[in-house]
């Protein structure tokens, strides 16, 4: 039998909480304690009896104050939360997500949603959610055009329709990103926003900054009219982003900007496979060397991290796949299908939703069978140490 779930009912508006807390006590596994708050504390959780798991907090006039309460608790110490508010206010709802919140309703209040939302948290505390053994993958260009996008989102989206993971997708190009195009979407949330907040996120919290793709996949992306530049964000604003993604998701990918800077250098020191996207040609070939000789010199990744991704393999090419792998490493390839991968891509529907049956479908396939081995453990923390260096920083 699964254990009762805790739950707080509060607010300071008397006649909603003690007309919410009794109808959902009639849950079986629901704990209910219902507090009417009538005291000067603005805090939802001041001299609560227990440690509620589920916070279901009814908003009154003194919104701002009761959620920023919430935000300036280290988010391990928040349970996870519910709000209702008395409209779709933008502010209430930005601010409802960084205080960790699930869900947001609005009045009048609907007794069944709230059950259903708190059943979804359930199953999510009954995962033992913070144990994770999540692991990051990153693809980038050798040279623009390559594909890596194509391939990152097509990666992300078999790990989640075929094989039912929890996936995250990043786009790291903050101001050019073009993930979600390959998915018909449009993001909800500014990528920039939750990095620039990733100290305050808990699970709940990060994944209110996704948009979801019928598949499973959450994408992360900056928004498209919000075109910022990248120096606010540091290498530690991101590494406690993924590290917080690593305990959300059991794949996290990530669409890496073609450039070396202290953000790509963090991203694949968490990286458990680094796959390096080119095509058949000098010119791919001699920017690929560059690339890799930044990655396992001077960031001292290990080489056995990184994979070679040749897409659009040409048999009629003049530099061939044992030329590439000759100059590089042992190269995979995917097949060049320019008119069925072009639809793909102008309809926003991954290859596997398709044309599932395509040969380029298979080699992705294959591809992504081989994310997910364990990282190298002499990785971590030395390649931190080296980012100063290089960086300046």
């Amino acid at each position: 039998m699964k254990r009762s779930i805790p739950v707080m009912v509060t607010g300071r508006i008397r006649e909603a909480v003690s007309s919410l807390a009794p109808a959902l006590s009639e849950h079986p596994r629901l704990e209910i304690q219902e507090r009417v708050v009538s005291n000067g504390h603005v805090d939802p959780l001041h001299n609560a009896t227990g440690s509620p798991e589920i916070l279901v907090l009814i908003a009154s006039e003194l919104w701002r104050e009761e959620l920023n309460m919430l935000i300036s608790r280290p988010a391990s110490e928040r349970p996870e939360l519910i709000v209702i508010g008395s409209s779709a206010d933008a502010e209430m709802m930005r601010l409802s997500m960084q205080a960790g919140a699930r869900d947001y309703f609005t009045f009048p209040i609907n007794t069944s949603d709230i059950l259903t939302s708190i059943e979804k948290i359930a199953v999510d505390i009954d995962r033992n959610r913070g144990t994770s053994s999540g692991t990051l993958t990153t693809v980038t260009n050798s040279k623009g055009g390559a594909g890596s996008s194509f391939v990152a989102s097509n990666l992300a989206h078999i790990l989640a329709a075929r094989d039912g993971l929890r996936v995250a997708l990043i786009d790291l190009d903050l101001q050019f990103g073009d993930i979600p195009l390959y998915f018909d979407l449009a993001p909800r949330q500014d990528l920039y926003e939750a990095l620039a907040t990733a100290d305050r996120l808990d699970t709940t919290a990060l994944r209110g900054f996704a948009t979801a793709h019928g598949s499973g996949v959450h994408l992360f992306a900056a928004m498209p009219d919000n075109f910022r530049l990248t120096g606010g964000i540091s290498a530690e604003d991101l590494g406690r982003f993924l590290e917080l993604c690593l305990k959300t998701y059991d794949r996290v990918l990530i669409d890496l900007p073609r450039q070396i800077d202290p953000l790509a250098a963090r991203a694949m020191e968490y990286a458990n496979n680094i796959f390096l996207v080119l095509q058949q040609s000098v010119a791919h070939i001699r920017d690929a060397k560059r690339l890799i000789y930044i990655i396992t010199r001077e960031l001292a990744i290990p080489d056995n991290n990184l994979e070679i991704v040749i897409n659009r393999q040409d048999d009629r090419a003049s530099v061939t796949v044992k030329d590439v792998s000759a100059a590089l490493k042992e190269a995979r390839t995917l097949q060049n299908d320019f008119k069925r991968v072009s639809e793909s891509v102008n309809l926003g529907t991954p290859m596997y939703e398709l044309f599932p049956k395509a040969a380029v479908t298979r080699s992705l396939e294959s591809l992504a069978d081989g994310i997910g081995r364990k990282p190298d453990q002499t990785t971590r923390g030395f390649v931190g140490n080296t980012l100063s260096h290089i960086f300046g920083r």
